[in-house]
């Protein structure tokens, strides 16, 4: 969801430094996890322009093959993160040549530098604001990647990617992962952010977020979730409150300037298919009848052999349309004769649908508004919705 292109080497940072754990004991023993339970060492990157470095998960990793020249001696020629002889993490060596990062520029086999003979005017850039580490909350939009040069030619929102899980370490717990506890600053927050493969380890320091995220793009990262939950766990790890920390955000959270909604522009071509992209199948919205698609995939329907026929009548693609016209033939006695499509009372039943639906998942009132003797894992036998369900 891109709003204005996605140029060369976003989303690639240079890797300045890597510490090899071969003594994994911090991990949880208990872990349900496989990758976490198997691990045998874990990888940790030091990256020019991030936060944190990353636990990188087990496997194989995406780098970039050419690299913009100016970018390669900008970035090498400053270092990111302090040179240093002693590793952080417990159990960890350095890694030291030969590995696949280098350390050297060599110039046959970069891509052609970025124009740079005219300085370019930035772009304009996301509102955004800092807050503590610990306070980072699943659904922000965390800045992982602070720079990338040239700085003019960083787009929107770049840099800036969903934070899809959070838990946090501190206390004795640092001591088992930190040869340097202190480094932490009183409490370690780790996160899986989408589109980063490994934990970002972050200390008690301000980071930064989107004040607003594009929300086409939100909705896209909300249903593609790139990992669920950590990618390994740690031993005396805690997960927030969610609902504590949205109260904490709401004190700290400035409103968005005026112009904001404005940097990114509806990618749809109607407002019914932006409307459904941003509310999916998990929200209720009002719509025209008109609007409703007919009736399709037909199960135990004793119209269903039929349906198919006339489908196959039909060019490739066009099975709705095909149901559509077999609806159109079939009459009130048709209705009446399929135990599936009757029903008495239309008018009822959808209320009850959106009642139902409205009530909180699993609920006291979601078990009051079920037939009688049916149960979440049971349900009674009764007049189904048939091929209305998925419009009602």
């Amino acid at each position: 969801m891109a709003v204005d292109g996605v140029p060369d080497g976003e989303g690639f940072a240079r890797i300045e430094r890597v510490e090899i754990i071969t003594d994994t004991g911090f991990l949880a023993p208990d872990s349900p996890q496989v990758r976490t339970r198997a691990a045998r060492q874990i990888a940790v990157a030091f990256c020019h322009g991030m936060p944190g470095p990353v636990m990188l998960r087990e496997g194989d990793q995406w780098t970039l093959g050419e690299v913009d020249s100016g970018r390669a001696r900008w970035d090498s020629a400053r270092p990111w993160w302090p040179e240093t002889h002693d590793p952080l993490f417990t159990g960890s060596h350095l890694a030291a040549g030969p590995h696949p990062f280098r350390n050297t520029i060599h110039g046959p086999d970069l891509v052609a530098p970025a124009d740079e003979t005219e300085p370019q005017p930035p772009r304009q850039r996301a509102a955004s604001f800092e807050k503590p580490a610990h306070m980072v909350m699943v659904g922000d939009y965390l800045q992982i990647h602070v720079l990338r040069h040239p700085t003019w030619d960083m787009r929107i929102d770049e840099g800036f990617h969903r934070v899809e899980w959070i838990g946090h370490l501190a206390g004795d717990a640092l001591d088992t992962v930190l040869n340097d506890p202190a480094w932490a600053r009183g409490r370690l927050t780790l996160a899986s952010v989408h589109g980063l493969s490994g934990i970002l380890v972050l200390p008690e320091v301000p980071v930064t977020v989107l004040i607003q995220p594009n929300p086409e793009r939100r909705r896209s990262d909300e249903d593609e979730a790139w990992h669920e939950g950590p990618f390994c766990e740690l031993a005396g790890v805690t997960e927030p409150d969610l609902t504590e920390q949205l109260h904490a955000d709401a004190r700290l959270r400035p409103e968005p300037p005026g112009s904001e909604a404005a940097l990114y522009p509806n990618r749809f071509s109607s407002p019914a298919q932006r409307a459904l992209h941003l509310d999916g199948v998990t929200g209720i919205r009002p719509v025209a009848a008109s609007q409703l698609p007919w009736p399709h995939g037909l199960f135990k329907c004793p119209y269903g052999e039929r349906a198919k026929a006339l489908a196959a009548s039909y060019p490739k693609g066009h099975s709705k349309t095909a149901h559509a016209e077999l609806f159109t033939r079939l009459g009130d006695q048709d209705f009446v004769a399929c135990p599936y499509h009757q029903a008495d009372d239309w008018e009822a039943i959808t209320a009850a649908v959106l009642a139902f639906a409205r009530a909180e998942p699993d609920s006291d009132e979601q078990d009051r508004l079920r037939p009688s003797g049916e149960t979440a894992s049971e349900p009674a036998k009764r007049v189904p919705f048939c091929q209305h369900e998925s419009v009602c």
